[in-house]
Parts: C-alpha cells; structure tokens; sequence
C-alpha cells in the first residue's frame, strides 16, 4: 500500500473544534505560520479561547519581547483573561522602556475593552529599584487607571510592590473599587515599603473593607490587628479559607493580637487556616506573642529550631511544621535531627508533616 496515500488526510473535513484544540498545542509563531495556509484556519487563528493567557516579560536588554507582547495586546487584548508581567532587569534605561512599554499595554487592554480574570505583577520593588520619581509615578497611575475598568478579577498579585503607604493605598483602592465585590484572591505580601504599622493607616483600611469576597490572603503581620480581624470576618465570613501571615524582622511586631479576635473569625469563616512564616524573628516572646492560643494555624515556618518542641506540643491543629536554618550551620542541622530523633513518635501520632531546610549542599560521596 502506498505509505504517502495512507497518510493523506482531508483537513478539510476536519471539525473546527478539534482544529482549535490543535492550535492551542502551537506557539505564537507556528499559529502564524497554520493561519497562511487558507482562509479557515486563518479564522480559527483568531478564536478567543487561544488568547485567554500571556505572560510577558519585559525590561529585557534587546526590545524583541516588548515588542511581542505590545504586537499582543494590539490584536488579541480584548480576548486576555490572565495576565502575568515580569520586570526582568531594573535597569536606569530599562526601566524607563519598561514604563513606556507597560503604560502602551494597559492603553491597548482598556481600548479593547480587556476584563482580567487574573493579574499577577510580582516582585517590582518600586521604591527599590525605581529611583526617579517621575516613571515611578507615572506608571502607577497608568495602572491604577487600568485597574479601575477592571470588574471581574478574581486574583490579584502584586507580592514585593514594595510601595509607600500613600500609593500603594491608592492602588488597592483602585483594586477594590474595580472588582472588590468579586476578587477571591489577594497577594500584598511585602506589598508596603514603608516600616510601620499598617494597620493603623485609616486608608489602608478602609480599602480593606470594599473586599467582600475573599478566599486566599497573603499579608505581612504588620497588616494585622484586632480590628482588622472583625474587619474580616464581617466582610468576608463563611468565605476567608487560607490567610498567610509572613512575619519580618524588620517589620513591626510587637503588637499582640487577641484570642478572642481570631475565635471571631474562626467561628465566621469554620475552613480558615492560617499560615505563618518567620522571617529571621527566633525569640521566645516574639513567637509566643504572635501565636496566641485562638488562632487556626495549619502550617508554621520558623526559623530557629530551639522552639520546635513548644509549638507542637501547644498548638493542636498544627499540621505542618517547616524549620528553615539559614546558613552553613551545623549545629543547627544537628539540632534539629536530635529533635526528630527523640519525638520521632508523637510526631507520627499528631501526624505532623515536619520539614527541615537548610542552605548546606550535602554531597555523596563516590564508592
């Protein structure tokens, strides 16, 4: 039989939906390549459900991905759903492209009549890397004017914004008036630049209370406060499943919330979890101050070892217990072995998922 007779197939006759299905398999430039081959496929090129998604990287050296994702959001914006943007380089002259080229983007998504579903923009550090005032500024209110079209976002990230209490408020306020009735989940871990007790800002509160839908929360404990706990469980109860604390050393700390506080959102929100991670922060009065009796904690990350013991034997829902010794520390690494050695079987009996990380690099050793 002959082989190229056996192969030949009628991709006329196949179903458009399996054509899609096939063209979600190809990249940006191999769809272009399938949409020159005639006038059907060229159409099934430009079905939406093919442009839901796009990470974008930019502030790269050469413009060659800039100018991809500009090219992008000109013919398919307004079939973007989730949208992730990374800062690649932070640069002097990279970030200015960076902010001539993101402003242009959220210009072409609000011209198309762009609705997010998802917007993930991690780790820009503005008042880190972005020293001139003028593109810092410039770019926040282009986003924030961005945000404010968008009704239907579901998942906000913008962990290590690092941005002052003044613009990073007007921003999350941007968020909230947008879609603060439908957004599940929110990241503003290391969102603040500012060293202070958040909390305490009326404006940073204030914003807190247009989310009334929330399921995940990421935040810093410097965010937290009685207050903002009935805040939440007002606004967001039998909703509010995961809240991840993230606990910095240089960040404030010594306030102490209230048992009473947290069994007021555990009885309005009975799935919370919470999870907390340490950040360099090793001392008895500080852990115990912040782990008070009430709180629904699933999962603990510290960073010293000695206290391992105290919180499993005083935390009950403790499901998983992480230790991470930064450092070429050995003793600590042998601590902590002790520690699993010796209550290797209450370990078992809790059926506590204990962890150990470490920065040492053990190497096996040829036979």
């Amino acid at each position: 039989m002959d082989f190229e007779a056996e192969c030949d197939t009628d991709w006329g006759v196949v179903p458009d939906i399996l054509l899609v299905t096939i063209f979600q398999y190809l990249s940006d430039a191999d769809r272009g390549r399938a949409a020159r081959v005639c006038k059907r496929w060229a159409q099934i090129s430009h079905s939406p459900c093919l442009w839901r998604k796009r990470i974008m990287r930019l502030g790269a050296v050469d413009a060659v991905e800039e100018r991809k994702a500009l090219r992008f959001a000109q013919l398919y914006g307004s079939h973007l759903r989730h949208l992730t943007i990374y800062c690649s380089k932070r640069r002097g002259n990279t970030r200015k492209r960076f902010q001539r080229v993101m402003c242009q983007i959220l210009e072409h998504l609000a011209t198309g009549q762009c609705q997010l579903i998802d917007l993930n923009i991690p780790r820009m550090e503005f008042y880190r890397f972005w020293r001139f005032d003028f593109y810092r500024e410039k770019l926040l209110k282009s986003v924030c004017r961005f945000l404010h079209c968008q009704n239907s976002l579901r998942s906000f990230n913008m962990h290590a914004a690092r941005l002052n209490i003044f613009s990073g408020s007007q921003l999350l306020e941007a968020v909230a008036d947008g879609s603060g009735q439908t957004l599940e989940v929110l990241n503003i871990e290391d969102y603040y630049h500012d060293m202070i007790q958040c909390f305490r800002v009326p404006k940073f509160v204030n914003t807190l209370k247009k989310f009334t839908n929330l399921s995940i929360l990421y935040l810093n404990y410097n965010y937290i406060s009685d207050f903002v706990l009935c805040l939440l469980a007002d606004n967001c109860g039998g909703k509010l499943r995961y809240l991840s604390i993230k606990v910095h050393r240089k960040d404030p700390h010594s306030h102490v919330t209230e048992k009473s506080s947290w069994r007021l959102l555990t009885n309005t929100c009975p799935e919370l979890g919470v999870a907390v991670e340490f950040d360099h922060i090793g001392t008895y009065r500080d852990i115990s101050a912040i782990l008070v009796p009430g709180i629904p904690l699933k999962c603990l990350q510290p960073t010293i070892p000695e206290y391992c013991i105290y919180l499993i034997l005083n935390i009950s829902a403790l499901k998983r217990l992480h230790v991470c010794a930064n450092g070429d520390n050995e003793q600590k690494r042998l601590e902590v072995q002790e520690i699993t050695n010796k209550y290797q079987a209450m370990l078992q009996t809790q059926n506590l998922d204990f962890r150990f990380f470490t920065d040492i690099i053990f190497e096996e050793e040829e036979e």
